[in-house]
């Protein structure tokens, strides 16, 4: 009995043993699988930052890209209010990044191998950090720029002086044909005084037309046709002479169904010239063919000199613009070689503290 009793003990023993080492062997299965679930969870967080930070990194050099060309347009500097709105207006996705000027100076400040932001009396401006070669070529493509203002602005002086030149020509001109046209009235007088109407009516007039200049002389006839034609009203100033005194049609001739005729209701002599009287259908105040041919010469000349002065700025001018062009084109290729070695280098440390980090 007592040895049945202690094999019954040492059985009973045995399977609290194994109970034991099975309830141990539970709980370290248990331990594992929570520690191995653990490690899962904390690798898929560090594998979900490391993408949410490698994202971030891409948004940001795309943003940093943009934020640096925007600077290259504006010679290497712009108010950073000016920069945010041009980010939004060039691309609308830019709006929920970077939603207002904090945000975009924490971008900025997280980058200042590239840009600097300075504060001065008319705001915050943003400043693109470039190397001595960058700056000498946005020093030289604004100096190009300032030359080509220059040279504009010596242009346009010049060309207003050459018309200015011209006009004082054109007026002298007139002057001339002026007087020339005065003395060979004064001529004409003086070597057919016998020429005038018994009645002592005028056998040519002169009249002042809307410019005030003095056109004739004409016949008597002619007048007569184009009054009755309408050409001339009863304020028209006329004249015996170039000389004058000029005055109105309608008191020279109370009855204007007289004007310009003899007592007996006749046309004083002279014959029609239906080519001046066609001429003066398209404007008053063109006296003979001979001043007619010079105005419209030297309205010709003038032209050809306006034309000339006009063909002269357009090829400096695409000259200029050609200058500033191949100017800006070099500073801008110098500095996007710049940003892309400056880029690789970046890459190139980002590449070795990710090994480093692993």
């Amino acid at each position: 009995a007592e040895r049945v009793a202690r094999e019954d003990r040492a059985a009973m023993e045995a399977q609290a043993k194994l109970k034991a080492m099975q309830l141990a062997e539970a709980e370290r299965v248990a331990r594992e699988e929570e520690e191995a679930r653990r490690e899962a969870e904390k690798r898929a967080e560090e594998e979900n930052r490391k993408a949410q930070e490698e994202y971030k990194a891409k948004v940001e050099a795309v943003l940093m890209e943009r934020v640096r060309n925007i600077l290259e347009k504006n010679w290497g500097a712009a108010e950073i209010g000016v920069v945010l709105n041009t980010l939004h207006s060039e691309d609308e996705r830019v709006r929920p990044l970077l939603r207002s000027i904090d945000e975009l100076r924490s971008l900025l400040g997280a980058h200042p191998e590239q840009v600097t932001v300075e504060r001065t009396s008319f705001g915050e401006t943003v400043q693109m950090v470039l190397t001595p070669a960058q700056e000498a070529a946005y020093r030289q493509a604004r100096e190009a720029q300032q030359q080509a203002a220059a040279q504009q602005m010596q242009l346009q002086q010049q060309r207003a002086a050459a018309a200015a030149m011209q006009q004082q020509q054109m007026q002298a001109r007139q002057a001339a044909m002026q007087q020339q046209a005065e003395m060979q009235a004064r001529q004409q007088q003086q070597q057919a005084p016998a020429q005038q109407p018994q009645q002592g009516q005028p056998s040519q007039w002169y009249y002042a037309d809307p410019h005030n200049n003095i056109q004739g002389p004409f016949d008597a006839g002619e007048m007569r046709q184009w009054f009755e034609a309408g050409y001339f009203q009863g304020d028209l100033p006329i004249a015996s002479t170039s000389l004058g005194p000029f005055v109105k049609l309608e008191k020279v001739f109370p009855d204007t169904e007289k004007a310009f005729m003899s007592s007996g209701g006749q046309l004083q002599a002279g014959v029609v010239n239906e080519t001046a009287s066609a001429g003066l259908k398209n404007l008053l105040g063109v006296s003979t063919s001979a001043p007619q041919d010079e105005q419209r010469r030297l309205q010709q000349e003038k032209a050809e000199a306006m034309r000339l002065a006009q063909q002269q700025e357009r090829e400096m001018d695409k000259a200029q613009q050609r200058k500033v062009k191949e100017a800006k084109k070099q500073a801008e290729a110098q500095a996007k070689a710049q940003a892309q070695a400056q880029a690789q280098a970046q890459a190139q440390a980002q590449a070795q503290a990710q090994a480093q980090a692993q």
